[in-house]
């Protein structure tokens, strides 16, 4: 989850801010399923970076070798399998003529016409373009 939530640019997943995030222990609290809250920053910030310098979850797990190895192998296996470029634009073309007309229909729509919504996928491409390029040169430059 830290993983997809540092590509996302989530300013308040567990290794940021580490607040909106709640959890429920099962199996006699032996599996913990987290349940992150307030998403509404996701995808908007294109320079957040990965490591997140200076926080505190992030400072104390990512500084053991073998964590950091893992976490930057998650995120590189990400960006090359369900959320490269690629596959990321294929959703959202999936998604597009789904939610226009029910984003029309949404008397809250913030969007406006049809125009504007697809406005909106092609900004939400073009951050994924930007976004996979910031993610992979922080990793390589770690």
């Amino acid at each position: 989850m830290g993983a997809v939530n540092a590509f996302l640019g989530h300013g308040d997943y567990l290794f940021s801010k580490g607040k909106n995030i709640y959890f429920a222990d099962y199996l006699g609290g032996s599996k913990r399923l987290y349940l992150p809250w307030d998403l509404d920053s996701v995808m908007s910030q294109v320079n957040h970076n990965i490591f997140n310098p200076g926080d505190h979850y992030a400072d104390e797990l990512l500084a053991v070798p073998l964590f950091r190895d893992q976490y930057k192998t998650i995120l590189s296996d990400l960006l090359d399998g369900s959320m490269h470029v690629y596959e990321m634009h294929a959703f959202l073309d999936q998604m597009e003529p789904i939610l226009t007309p029910w984003l029309l229909l949404d008397a809250n729509n913030q969007l406006g016409d049809a125009n504007g919504i697809a406005s909106k996928f092609q900004g939400l491409k073009d951050w994924v373009v930007h976004r996979d390029a910031i993610v992979r040169a922080q990793i390589a430059n770690d």
